[in-house]
């Protein structure tokens, strides 16, 4: 248990500290725009200090409190200008301070994707200081260690429907009413180890192997030895999910006891391609481990015919790295 939290605390602290930094910077451009209207945060505390202080500090506190009262509204009367509809040299000025710092790029930002769906556990991630012109940067889906899965929409076999059918009613991502079987169901692949883990009914969080392309029957099997070995070790729940390019050709060839989905656009071999240097065009295995909160703990593409050899040190080296 230590360890985990250890683990916790190392991946989520350079992320609490990154996000609290984001705050400050937000908090600055929100004085930049007071300061452009004639308004100062520091105001407020520097009357309270005065009122609070002797001589000030004698009167009644109901006195303190109505001085108080108009000197800020003495204070907002620059900002008495903007809201009459007649033209006025101040007012126009006001206007020019705020439209230098909005075209400067100095305008306050609502929503941060880079900070928000973006971020990382990868080590090193959060170490350089960073930029506050790219605090609105755009969110680019990545299939690498530390980040979290992107939204890729899988269709779920009609095989893993049979399988799991009571289960897959507590996800709302059915295109029917799922009265009829053959009713498509699809799936998110953003959060998939917490979804499974409703659909298999599991009482605590779980870890999902992705295995990406075919598989023959002797390496399913070595697969599910695989898990059952590392799991039971490490005392760590694994489900399994095969992710095909196309849809079975023979229904009888895909496993009833396996999750099968299918992404028939093959979004996930192009984003795992763009983190290696393999390059192939036709999608070949890879297997990708992903923790409960939905962030990847492990992605390796895994060479032709060897699966079966390489799946125990790739689960082991995922959960490792996790747990």
């Amino acid at each position: 248990a230590s360890s985990v939290l250890t683990k916790y605390e190392s991946d989520r602290k350079p992320i609490a500290t990154q996000n609290a930094a984001l705050s400050v910077r937000n908090y600055n451009r929100t004085l930049q725009i007071a300061k452009a209207c004639y308004l100062d945060a520091q105001h407020p505390e520097l009357l309270t200090t005065v009122l609070g202080s002797p001589p000030m500090s004698l009167l009644p506190l109901e006195t303190r409190q109505g001085m108080f009262r108009r000197l800020v509204r003495v204070a907002m009367m620059p900002l008495a200008s903007l809201t009459s509809l007649n033209s006025s040299l101040h007012a126009n000025h006001i206007e020019r301070n705020v439209q230098s710092i909005l075209e400067s790029g100095g305008s306050l930002p609502l929503v941060f994707p880079k900070y928000e769906i973006g971020f990382s556990y990868e080590h090193g991630a959060q170490s350089k200081k960073e930029d506050a012109s790219n605090d609105t940067k755009g969110y680019y889906p990545r299939m690498r260690v530390g980040y979290r899965l992107p939204h890729i929409i899988l269709e779920v076999w009609n095989s893993s429907i049979s399988h799991a059918r009571d289960g897959w009613s507590v996800l709302e991502t059915t295109s029917h009413e799922a009265e009829d079987p053959s009713d498509s169901l699809f799936i998110t692949l953003t959060d998939i180890s917490s979804q499974l883990r409703k659909v298999l009914s599991y009482d605590t969080p779980v870890f999902t192997l992705l295995v990406l392309g075919a598989l023959p029957a002797s390496s399913l099997t070595s697969i599910r030895q695989a898990i059952d070995k590392v799991s039971n070790k490490m005392n760590t729940p694994l489900i399994m999910a095969n992710i095909l390019p196309e849809a079975p050709s023979d229904e009888d060839n895909v496993s009833e006891n396996i999750i099968t989905l299918v992404d028939s656009q093959r979004v996930i071999w192009k984003l795992m391609s763009e983190e290696s240097s393999d390059t192939a065009d036709n999608p070949c295995n890879a297997m990708v481990i992903v923790r409960p909160d939905g962030h990847i703990s492990s992605a390796e593409f895994v060479e032709e015919g060897k699966i079966s050899t390489a799946v125990e040190k790739i689960i082991s080296k995922g959960l490792e790295s996790a747990v």
